[in-house]
């Protein structure tokens, strides 16, 4: 099996499968800084006692009353995000994992920099479950030639409207697949992208870090995972 899959490969794999086709409507999609605060400010009057520490947490759509999407809202960097990555590979048993990680071709590392990082651990232990992943963030250049080549080109809001289509192509295109989906982005990426999910399979129920489910713990798994 392939581990490391393309956009444009998972899109000819539903195809070829017949899958039943979710479409995502843009519309939906929550963007500026200003507007995401807002969704989550609605989250957290929806759940006041649980967003005191916010993140990261597990976001679980279902679908015929099984889990179809599950999404870690992850805090970047922080070892405590590495355990629900393991409570989620342990308890939904997922058949692709959709990770936030540049399309660079560049290899992934776990702990780049002396920091950890979810989204390459999440890939590690996709490897480790022989299960394919999807790099699901556009790389610096695009990012870079659609702000008009703007050296702020991090900020720029055609940027950020184009990081999350993508990243919600990329989401689709496995349930479009997949029976059981796992994605993995930034929890500012999960409010953006939230009401567009939420139209495609209904709303989530949460797992929340401070849950007894999700014990604290210290992982130390630093490592490559080849995307060749």
């Amino acid at each position: 099996m392939k581990k490391y899959l393309t956009l444009g490969l998972v899109l000819i794999l539903a195809a070829l499968a017949n899958a039943q086709t979710f479409r995502p409507d843009m519309r939906l999609l929550i963007t500026g800084d200003e507007d995401i605060a807002m969704s989550h400010k609605e989250l957290g009057k929806l759940f006041p006692e649980k967003l005191k520490d916010p993140f990261p947490y597990i976001a679980v759509f279902e679908k015929d009353g099984k889990p179809k999407l599950i999404y870690l809202a992850a805090e970047h960097t922080k070892e405590r995000t590495f355990d629900m990555v393991d409570y989620i590979y342990k308890n939904f048993n997922p058949q692709i994992a959709v990770v936030e990680w540049e399309r660079t071709g560049r290899d992934l590392n776990t702990c780049e920099g002396g920091s950890p990082r979810e989204a390459a651990y999440s890939a590690a232990r996709a490897s480790d479950n022989n299960i394919p992943f999807i790099l699901s963030d556009l790389a610096d250049k695009e990012k870079y030639e659609i702000s008009g080549f703007s050296e702020n080109y991090i900020s720029d809001p055609l940027v950020s409207y184009k990081r999350e289509v993508f990243m919600i192509e990329n989401i689709t295109a496995a349930l479009n697949t997949y029976d059981v989906v796992y994605a993995v982005f930034g929890e500012w990426h999960y409010l953006a992208q939230r009401k567009i999910l939420e139209q495609m399979l209904g709303k989530p129920y949460y797992i929340w870090k401070n849950s007894e489910d999700v014990p604290f713990k210290k992982i130390n798994d630093c490592r490559t995972v080849s995307v060749r």
